[in-house]
């Protein structure tokens, strides 16, 4: 399987097409034409693209060509032994108190021994690997959808190596009793590319929460690419929470798409501690009308971490709602951004949709870039957005050292208070708790680290 190499890619951009012609054999479904069209024609339009670049305006603040000058080799499946229970708070260790059905993937590949996802009443469960000879037309369907990656070069990087991953189908009318949680997990002392792809489904009145957690080692410069494709029909609720707590060398890529039908409810939270570079890009569409849609997230960052939340919601048809509120705390030299679009069409007639980003900068070196953006082309709306940054605010520290609490503890507690509001939103309470324990236990890590 071939790829003609063109002479402007860089050398990243080269060996990632090398290591495609190089491996594409061996990708699981391999030899299926259906699966190796899929690929190459991924593969193909990443090479027309090439790695974003800061001459493209959803990317002018994260020069990923720049960031990524080498491209490690994929990540190989491994059976070596993986530590889940760790020392300290991380992602997977703040949800094992949490009552979850358990899927585990490491370095990129599902682990059976380790996950409990067998059986989940209501729910069919494929591992991509495991069936990728034989998937099911729900999911083949969804592989096959060139729209979703022709104008994403990082998506369409996913599309053309991904090797494994989970689509779940959410039965209709099931409520899960319990959250599903997929973990991916990073190991070794190799760098490596990791690319999954899941798929999930949830069919008319099914109710479901899936959690995604993402860990690694600190000093690894290994490079994730994740994608999830979401769809929720009519009358449907699901809710999503994920934390993204890569090693601190790692680079963190992840798109989300999301499609709701009529009268769905949908809750999407992302908390991101992790990765020197990370970037969380979701576009979400409405196909029906009387959509409730919440977008929110939490993002804390030091060092010279940088984090970048870029999101688009169209609105197409009426009466719809739709919130996003992200808070981004920034210390040393950090750097945070946000770009968020809200795009109300013609016919979205009684949309709903409102946009708030706020940072709060504990060094005078970090840096926060935000651009909320409105696109209406309607008359009868209600839509606002607004964005803040500031440092903290004196009077409350002082009240609180007045009251002798030490300094770093007083800021401790500020700190959490400001990225308190979109956790609250969390509805299970076990899940809020634990997000609650890795926020807290930031200042433990940024001290540590000092």
């Amino acid at each position: 399987m071939n790829v003609q190499i063109s002479s402007t890619l860089t050398a990243a951009e080269k060996s990632l097409v090398d290591h495609f012609d190089k491996i594409s054999a061996d990708l699981p479904g391999s030899g299926q034409a259906w699966i190796d069209d899929v690929r190459t024609r991924a593969i193909q339009s990443f090479e027309n693209s090439g790695l974003p670049h800061r001459r493209l305006e959803s990317w002018k603040y994260t020069d990923l060509r720049g960031i990524l000058r080498e491209m490690p080799a994929p990540a190989q499946n491994s059976q070596a032994p993986v530590l889940l229970e760790q020392d300290g708070v991380d992602a997977h260790t703040a949800f094992s108190s949490v009552d979850r059905h358990l899927g585990v993937f490491v370095n990129g590949f599902y682990r059976p021994e380790l996950s409990s996802l067998e059986d989940i009443e209501g729910v069919e469960i494929i591992k991509l690997r495991e069936n990728f000879d034989d998937l099911p037309d729900w999911v083949q369907e969804k592989l096959c959808n060139s729209k979703v990656y022709e104008n994403n070069a990082i998506l369409a990087l996913n599309t053309a190596f991904a090797a494994d991953g989970a689509a779940l189908r959410i039965n209709r009318g099931s409520k899960i009793d319990k959250p599903i949680h997929l973990a991916f997990v990073v190991t070794g002392k190799e760098a490596c590319a990791i690319n999954t792809r899941n798929l999930i489904i949830v069919e008319e009145g099914a109710e479901a929460t899936v959690i995604e957690t993402y860990v690694g080692p600190p000093d690894v410069a290994y490079v994730v690419n994740t994608a999830l494709e979401l769809c929720v029909a009519e009358d449907a609720v699901f809710n999503r929470i994920k934390v993204q707590d890569e090693g601190h060398d790692a680079v963190h890529l992840a798109n989300l798409i999301v499609s709701l039908a009529g009268n769905s409810k949908c809750h999407d939270l992302t908390l991101s501690v992790g990765a020197r570079t990370s970037r969380n890009e979701g576009q979400v569409d409405f196909t029906g009308e009387n959509v409730e849609v919440t977008i929110s997230g939490a993002s804390m960052l030091r060092g010279k971490q940088q984090g970048d939340t870029t999101l688009c919601v169209t609105h197409g048809l009426p009466s719809s709602n739709s919130r996003q509120e992200f808070k981004t705390v920034l210390d040393d030299h950090a750097r945070g951004i946000f770009q968020g679009c809200v795009i109300v069409k013609p016919d979205a007639q009684h949309t709903d949709g409102r946009q708030m980003t706020q940072a709060l900068l504990l060094s005078p070196d970090a840096e926060m870039d935000a651009k909320p953006e409105l696109e209406i082309y309607a008359d009868d709306v209600e839509c606002a957005h607004g964005a803040t940054a500031g440092d903290l605010d004196e009077d409350y520290l002082f009240y609180l050292r007045a009251r002798g609490i030490p300094e770093d503890q007083a800021k401790a507690l500020l700190v959490a208070a400001f990225v308190a509001a979109p956790i609250e939103e969390v509805q299970d309470e076990g899940i809020r708790e634990a997000l609650f324990q890795l926020t807290n236990s930031w200042f433990d890590r940024r001290n540590s680290e000092a």
